[in-house]
């Protein structure tokens, strides 16, 4: 679907995966596997494989689609407003243990039903699917501090803004004793200021922000 190219687009474009074709070895055990367990309610199901080698499994499905048309009492234009669900899950090939799942809601106003228009909603539901998925894999990672300018090693969006934290001690499960995560201290906030192909760069505006922390989108 046009949705699922523009993620798998995104992902790439992150230079943290790459996609793995349906042809990979395992592939279609893999899925054949998930289909009979009624875990793929449709064929959006993706393997990526990631820079440290570790592959993945994307699987996910738009579970609700609404759109509602509203027309402007003062110009009399009319725009679509749709609410889009998207349940989403990432899990490792090799074991099918979950790494990351999420529902994401949000709503999309298309102007008209241009094709430009629809394909605006599109890339817009795509970035966030494809932004929570780097965030809990990959989550962004202070490259560098120049004059109090924060360095990112890949593009981001100009004016978004993220919190970011300092990585503390790991966290085991208290019964299975597996790595549950790291302990996360805030140490500041940064805002997007400029952007290339490969690095963006922020200006620090609360806390100080120093090499290593990690940083997640502050979404409003």
């Amino acid at each position: 679907s046009a949705l699922q190219q523009k993620i798998i687009s995104d992902l790439l474009q992150s230079r943290k995966f790459n996609v793995l074709d349906r042809d990979s070895s395992g592939y279609y055990e893999m899925e054949k596997a998930l289909i009979k367990s009624g875990d793929a309610a449709s064929d959006e199901v993706y393997k990526l494989k990631n820079v440290l080698a570790t592959d993945y499994i994307l699987l996910f499905s738009i579970s609700g689609l609404e759109g509602k048309q509203k027309t402007s009492n003062l110009t009399g234009k009319s725009k679509t407003e749709i609410e889009v669900i998207v349940d989403y899950r990432v899990f490792l090939f090799a074991t099918r243990q979950i790494k990351f799942s999420n529902t994401l809601s949000m709503k999309v106003s298309i102007k008209d039903d241009s094709l430009s228009a629809n394909e605006a909603a599109l890339k817009q539901i795509a970035n966030r699917i494809a932004g929570d998925i780097l965030n809990a894999i990959y989550p962004l990672k202070v490259a560098s501090v120049e004059n109090n300018e924060v360095v990112f090693s890949q593009s981001l969006n100009q004016g978004d803004i993220y919190e970011c934290f300092a990585l503390g001690k790991v966290i085991k499960d208290a019964y299975t004793k597996e790595n549950t995560g790291r302990v996360e201290s805030k140490t500041g906030s940064i805002e997007i200021t400029r952007t290339s192909p490969k690095l963006s760069y922020a200006k620090i505006t609360e806390g100080s922000v120093k090499v290593g922390d990690i940083c997640r989108p502050l979404i409003g």
